[in-house]
């Protein structure tokens, strides 16, 4: 009988010490690897410092409020992240698409086709820097309500770092599949100078160099705080209840996740051969939960804009600006799939729109059908009602994902590759176990 026991406890151990492997691998972050860089605990196998740097342009754009002088230089010319023997710039990320491969990417075409030019990043941020009309971006020179410093000053932070730089840290994943793909590279593809190096571009670019992983309201700079799109995911997710996630960098967003898991998984993949099938379901749930923030932030704002019980008229320009510019970020996705819905939403939530966004416009463009055809999921985006309850906004109840390039669904099917670091420490859990059985068991 007790070796009987004995032999089931060390097959119960022997699970859970896989089990334990299996979730330790799930998620580069438990060494702290990265925190004197940020990042968010994501652990690069490639030196990307540098391209981290980048959220510091956004910091001192914010940081020159309506100096609109000092915030164009360092939106156009670049002042922390250095490239060659200049800076890259935020500007050079959306200028640089037209009669490049990025035509190709997703990211890219549906911007094109909604907003009519590849640098719909540039033009629009550059209308509101200048405080001048530009179609179909809005009228910030003749519109007293576009043309205020309150409502410029928000489109300019969020699009700069919710549009134009999202966006090129999408490229950056992008790029990295097809260098993986690249055959004629032979075996440099797999080094961390090959595609591994561009994949962990893309979380450098989302992530920044000051991130941490969690939204604490009173961290100063260098002590967590963010600038990059990454803060989307964690700033929306108690409105929306999509937080409750214990990732392990002091971040709970559902999106974040979703997202640093596949990162994680994509980073172990590219660095081996025969990962081609396996990083489809990687790319696809990456495309997808990188739009989710920009959708929560769209209708949290859009809401707290059209309600004269949530917002008084002297605030409309400011949020009516947020919402427009997180609206403005998911349109090209939604007129992909719904052309009338984005072009209704776009009317009502513009800037210089005569009136308040209509709500129930906002709603009806962002339907299970609509989301779905999306490739993202109604959990994903989750219920305004979480936050503001008097919003009557339901989260939705999924019917068919139906999207070829974008599939939130497909983050279910990823399969973290094992590597040496979680295989040893599965292998401890298992020994700690079988030691604290047989005590028992003595």
């Amino acid at each position: 009988m007790r070796n009987t026991l004995l032999l089931a406890m060390v097959a119960w151990a022997a699970l859970l010490g896989v089990a334990r492997a299996e979730e330790e691998s799930a998620i580069d972050v438990a060494s702290g690897a990265d925190s004197g860089v940020g990042m968010a605990g994501y652990t690069t196998a490639s030196n990307v410092e540098n391209h981290a740097l980048i959220d510091k342009d956004i910091r001192d754009i914010i940081a020159a409020g309506n100096d609109w002088e000092t915030a164009k230089d360092t939106y156009a010319n670049g002042k922390f992240s250095p490239s060659g023997d200049a800076y890259r710039s935020i500007k050079g990320m959306s200028t640089g698409v037209e009669g490049s491969s990025k035509e190709q990417e997703p990211y890219y075409k549906l911007g094109q086709a909604f907003w009519g030019r590849w640098d719909y990043g540039d033009a629009h941020m550059t209308a509101a820097l200048d405080g001048t009309d530009v179609e179909p971006f809005g009228k910030y020179d003749t519109n007293a309500k576009a043309h205020s410093d309150a409502a410029r000053k928000q489109m300019v932070k969020k699009l700069a770092a919710f549009t134009l730089l999202r966006d090129y840290a999408v490229h950056e994943l992008e790029s990295a599949m097809n260098k993986y793909k690249d055959t004629s590279k032979g075996e440099e593809r797999f080094l961390p100078s090959g595609a591994v190096h561009a994949w962990d571009e893309w979380w450098a670019f989302y992530v920044g160099s000051l991130e941490d992983g969690s939204n604490e309201a009173d961290e100063e700079d260098d002590e967590g705080k963010g600038y990059g799109p990454y803060t989307l995911g964690e700033k929306f997710a108690a409105y929306f209840g999509t937080d409750g996630k214990i990732i392990g960098n002091g971040g709970g967003s559902h999106v974040n996740w979703e997202l640093l898991f596949a990162t994680t998984a994509g980073k172990r993949m590219l660095q081996k051969e025969g990962f081609e099938e396996a990083l489809v379901p990687v790319t696809k749930c990456i495309r997808a939960i990188t739009v989710v923030p920009g959708i929560q932030g769209c209708l949290r704002y859009g809401y707290r804009a059209s309600s004269a019980d949530e917002t008084k008229d002297a605030d409309v320009p400011k949020l009516q600006a947020e919402a427009y510019a997180f609206c403005s970020s998911v349109l090209p996705f939604l007129h992909a799939v719904d052309d009338k819905a984005a072009n209704d939403l776009h009317e009502t939530v513009r800037i210089d729109s005569s009136g308040r966004p209509d709500w129930a416009t906002m709603k009806a463009a962002f339907s299970a059908k609509n989301l779905n055809a999306m490739g993202i999921r109604c959990k994903d985006i989750g219920s305004l009602k979480v936050g503001h309850p008097d919003s009557m906004h339901e989260e939705c109840t999924d019917r068919t994902i139906t999207n070829e390039e974008f599939d939130a669904s497909a983050c279910n099917s990823i399969v973290m590759p094992s590597s040496s670091a979680s295989l040893r420490m599965g292998m401890m859990t298992l020994v700690a176990s079988l030691l604290s059985l047989l005590a028992l068991l003595m």
